[in-house]
């Protein structure tokens, strides 16, 4: 599988695109569960979509240097993050796969994937805030 690029700053990030497809997944699922909670990510949301539905390998951008520069959008995001890992609790080990069925369009996740490579992109995600 492909991997794309995460840039902030000078800063840099490069991810599987599998990795980045379920956080990206889990990321739109947190905010469509509670939108009010997050109210400067909305034009990001639908950029997320877009990258969603759009895909292709190795272009996948969440798009961090517009939330790096704002600091209501950055505490946003952070907190999206959390409420990310607040999912991630529920699911144990592992993501059941009838949930990453619909991750992106022709990409099929055709097993259970593990918590723990969510948890670590999500560590490296921040790490590029710092």
């Amino acid at each position: 599988m492909a991997h794309s690029i995460q840039i902030v700053g000078s800063k840099s990030l490069i991810l599987g695109d599998i990795d980045l497809l379920v956080l990206l997944r889990l990321l739109l699922a947190e905010h469509k569960r509670i939108p009010a909670r997050y109210p400067s990510l909305g034009p990001l949301v639908m950029r997320w979509e877009n990258c969603r539905a759009g895909y292709g390998p190795g272009i996948i951008d969440l798009h961090l240097a517009e939330v790096a520069g704002d600091e209501t959008r950055r505490a946003d995001f952070m907190e999206l993050l959390r409420g990310v890992e607040m999912i991630l609790s529920t699911y144990g080990e592992h993501i059941p796969v009838a949930v990453l069925r619909d991750t992106a369009p022709g990409v099929h996740v055709i097993d259970d994937f593990e918590t723990r490579t969510v948890r670590e992109a999500i560590k490296r995600v921040r790490m590029l805030f710092q």
